[in-house]
This record gives structure tokens, sequence and C-alpha cells, in this order.
């Protein structure tokens, strides 16, 4: 099984661009506590080591990067997301619930076969989600992610109040002693495939036995190093009937010391599997092909996704010879 992650966030809202999420992330007993701020085109992202980095830093240098991702208050509290995300769900009603003592709604919601549910909106590899509606507010107040009849995932919302006066000292920061205050990294680079095998110092790796044999929606992302991720690794994100990605690096992924692995070999190729099993999220697959350290994360289910993993060839092989000159 995965280790169970748990978050504390608090939240304060200021419309129509201020907000403060202050998180506490409990990893293996350990604490870390993260912040982001956002005034406006002013922001603030302060991690658990004391790094900050600041769109003014940013302007600086002459960059510009968008304000950090605000994922968490837009998957509760945001109507233009929460419109985006129904567009792809089909919701039932059933029943009246009090959630953070509030008279709501709760829905069951499925993925429509057709439409598309992007991996960051919602927690991923669900096949049933609860929702508890706020009717009077419009805003969801929990979120329970179920594969299988089974809960993997939870977001609900504690404790609430609208209309309050907010101190304008909420939205903005001054750094502390000691905290290091840096422009932003650029978070990822959108690639062609072809570009991708002439840049990265290591052999870009791409299937060749896809589970949808019509998928026609595929993306090539580069995450170059960042001061809380420092290993840069390729993305090859594949979507359609099912959603999955393919991450790629010179160095195997940090994340995979945080799951429990099988061991297995299939093919001549040695590789190891994360799978929770049933209705606990996705299977991770992890192996590593002409030096190149590979994990596949995905919802298929296990034969489909060792397939995947056994197809892989370098994306030079399959390339045009012109596109690689």
């Amino acid at each position: 099984m995965h280790p169970i992650q748990e978050a504390n966030l608090s939240v304060w809202i200021s419309r129509p661009g201020r907000f403060r999420i202050e998180k506490n992330e409990k990893f293996e007993e350990q604490l870390e506590a993260s912040l982001i701020v956002v005034n406006g085109d002013q922001w603030w992202s302060r991690d658990h080591q004391g790094h900050v980095e600041t769109s003014e830093a940013s302007q600086q240098l002459g960059r510009r990067r968008p304000a950090p991702g605000l994922t968490d208050i837009e998957r509760h509290f945001d109507q233009a997301s929460l419109r985006e995300y129904f567009v792809s769900l089909s919701l039932q009603q059933s029943g009246s619930v009090q959630t953070a003592g509030r008279s709501c709604i709760r829905l069951r919601a499925v993925p429509r076969p057709d439409a598309r549910l992007w991996p960051h909106w919602l927690p991923y590899g669900a096949d049933e989600y609860e929702f508890h509606a706020d009717p009077e507010r419009g805003i969801l107040l929990y979120v329970a992610a179920r594969h299988s009849g089974e809960v993997f995932e939870i977001s609900e919302v504690l404790q609430v109040a609208f209309d309050e006066s907010l101190d304008d000292g909420l939205f903005t920061y001054t750094p502390r002693r000691g905290e290091q205050v840096r422009p932003a990294d650029p978070i990822v680079e959108h690639l062609t495939l072809q570009a991708a095998v002439a840049r990265m110092p290591f052999t870009v790796l791409v299937p060749v036995r896809l589970p949808d044999s019509e998928h026609g929606d595929f993306e090539v992302m580069y995450h170059p190093p960042r001061l809380r991720s420092p290993r840069p690794y390729l993305s090859l994100m594949y979507r359609g009937g099912q959603s999955w990605w393919i991450n790629e690096g010179d160095s195997p992924d940090p994340e995979s010391a945080k799951m429990e692995w099988e061991q297995f070999e299939r093919d001549e190729k040695r590789m190891a599997i994360s799978d929770p099993g049933a209705g606990a999220g996705m299977r991770v697959i992890a192996l590593e092909q002409h030096g190149t350290h590979v994990t596949i994360w995905s919802d298929l289910d296990r034969e489909r996704l060792i397939d995947v993993a056994t197809s892989l060839v370098a994306a030079s092989e399959v390339l045009p010879r012109s596109s690689t000159a």
C-alpha cells in the first residue's frame, strides 16, 4: 500500500485576486510548512526549508511566470473552475448532508465517457466522486475520490466563514532573516518529441504499443531543475479513453522511495510495480532501460500497464531520420 499522506491548509480569499494558503504536510512523521501569497500580479511562495520564490525577483530579471498553482482553492471555491469540472462529469443528487456547519447537497459524480477531466483538477484515477455542494454559495465543501467503490483521497473543508473583513497584511509577505529569496524557476516547457530527443542528455523512450490505438492526444513536457525539484525529467502524457503518463530522467525518481515495490521480469526486462490493488489509486511501474530511469503512472489494469512498459523503445528508432538529423 502507498503511505498515507496528510495536509492541513488554512486559506484566506479576497476576490478578485488575493489569496493566502498556509499548508502543513506530514511526511513520515515530519511536518513540512509552506506558504503561498498572491496579491494580484504580486506573489510569494515559501517552501518548508525557507526558500522564497517571488514575482518581484523574476520581474527584476525580465522574467514573467504565472502565480503558483491554486488547485487546492479552485477545487472547492472557484466557481469558474467548478463549472469546467462539471462539464466533464455526470452528476446525480443523493440526499443532503451537513459539512463544515453548512447545509449541503450530496452529489455523486462519474466521468463522462468522451469528456476530458484534467489530472490536476480532481484526484486522478477515480471512477466516481462524492461532492458536498453548498447551494447557497455555489462551492464544494467535500470531495472524495473512489475507485471500484473504495475511497483513496479526500479533500474536506472543516471550517468556513464568509464576508468577514480581512487584514491587508494577509496578502503580502516580507521574507524573514535567513530566508533565501530568488526568482521563480520555470515549471515546464512544452517540446516536440524530435526536440526532446535532440535536447535530453538521456535516451528518450516511447511505447510502441498503446492501450488506445486511436490515441490522438499526446504531449511532451520538459521539467527543468527547480529548487524543490532539482531532478530534471521529461514527461510524456497520453490522453484518450484513459489517461496515463511516463516520466523519464537520467536518475531515479525520488518519489519512488515512498512506495512499496514488487520486483518482476517480463520479456527479458527487469522492472518493479507498485500496485495498491483495486480501488486504491494508481499503479506505477519503474524500470531502467538504456540508462534511462522510467516511471509509468496510470489507472490502467495491471497487464495492460506492463504491456506498455515492455514495449518501450528509443524514440530515435521510430522517428523519421530527417527529424533527428
